[in-house]
């Protein structure tokens, strides 16, 4: 009974492994594709053309495309998590990521001054583009990197649109550096109670 309960989880852990190695082969591929596409857009820096490369930035389409690639990460992560723990933990992560993202986008808006405050849609936009790479958050540290990535994405995007350098640090800098010192926060607070607790 053991040996065959073992064989079961082998086997299960395997097809899951094939799985999320599929889905890396896949969002390589996706990413790469990406990155061709943007230094592409970079090179066009000219009056009109510039403008024709920013464009599509503003439209909806991006924006959905951001918010789709938030969702399907989270659902990727809680598919291939192994059933228990690790699932509970991945719709835990995958429910944080959604709710975050959406948290980064209000304070973008709220903390944007100057021309940056008015153009939303370039807010907007930057935002989409900036989380497509969550697609890539599966897993807890591939979350971490993916949230690096984005606001690296989201800044250059903004800086893509017309933004001020200056505006754009702190734009991003802020929704940023929010979910960072709340994370922290909750992490060390978290902490304390247990050492408290140990103590007693």
């Amino acid at each position: 009974m053991v040996a065959r309960k073992t064989h079961a989880d082998a086997a299960h852990t395997g097809g899951i492994q094939g799985l999320a190695r599929r889905f890396l082969y896949w969002w390589r591929g996706l990413l790469s594709l990406l990155v061709e596409r943007t230094v592409a857009s970079a090179r066009t820096l000219r009056s009109r053309a510039e403008v024709r490369t920013t464009e599509p930035l503003r439209r909806p389409l991006v924006v959905w495309l951001g918010a789709i690639a938030i969702l399907i990460g989270a659902i990727a992560g809680v598919a291939l998590a192994s059933p228990g723990t690790a699932r509970e933990s991945a719709v835990l992560g995958g429910v944080t990521a959604v709710i975050w993202a959406l948290l980064r986008l209000l304070i973008m808006q709220l903390s944007a001054r100057g021309a940056l405050a008015r153009d939303t849609a370039a807010i907007r936009g930057a935002w989409g583009l900036g989380s497509v790479v969550w697609l890539l958050g599966i897993t807890p540290e591939l979350r971490m990197l993916a949230w690096a990535v984005s606001g690296l994405l989201t800044g250059f995007a903004l800086r893509r649109l017309g933004a001020d350098g200056r505006q754009v640090r702190v734009c991003v800098g802020i929704a940023w550096g929010a979910q960072a010192l709340v994370t922290v926060g909750i992490w060390l607070a978290r902490n304390a109670i247990v050492a408290v607790l140990l103590s007693r």
